[in-house]
């Protein structure tokens, strides 16, 4: 009943959704989902489920990503990763945000970096994968930056994203 009187809304339809955690009899905390899904005659069907697993998982997985951007973020090079197909640009390293000026992440790493009006002429996508389409491999290259102004040592090489789209 104390969780109903937290919902806000309409509680002639819809779902609340509420998380929790909880102490068991055993003394262990749990983390717990309540979900009251309100029926249109002032009802409700009402779950509670538990969700531990779950909540440790999420708590691991955060932790995980914290590690790994600390990481990025604490390499004194430019990362970044865009996709092969759109060239938008899906993870850019604090190194590389200083230099260009902010998180260009969303645009396009040819406008961002190179100033162009479309994909680079001398971009290596096209070398970056097989006739199959997997990665074969680290290409180097030096050029100047025409947005930056400095010369740059580029290694480029193809990755599967998260997404299973490669970058």
């Amino acid at each position: 009943a104390a969780v109903l009187a937290e919902w806000t809304g309409d509680r002639t339809q819809g779902t609340a959704i509420r998380e929790f955690t909880v102490t068991s009899k055993d003394g262990k905390e749990k983390s717990v989902e309540f979900r009251a899904s309100f029926l249109a005659d002032d009802r409700a069907l009402v779950t509670l489920t538990d969700i531990s697993e779950r909540a440790m998982a999420e708590k691991q997985l955060r932790a995980s990503r914290r590690t790994l951007l600390t990481v990025l973020n604490a390499i004194p090079a430019h990362v970044f990763v865009s996709d092969m197909k759109t060239y938008k640009i899906l993870f850019i390293n604090e190194a590389m945000q200083n230099e260009f000026g902010k998180d260009v992440t969303g645009e396009f790493c040819w406008k961002v970096f190179r100033n162009e009006s479309g994909p680079c002429a001398h971009c290596t996508n096209k070398y970056l994968t097989d006739r199959q389409g997997n990665p074969t491999g680290m290409i180097s290259w030096e050029g100047k930056n025409p947005v930056a102004g400095k010369w740059y040592l580029n290694c480029d090489q193809a990755l599967e994203w998260i997404d299973s789209r490669l970058a």
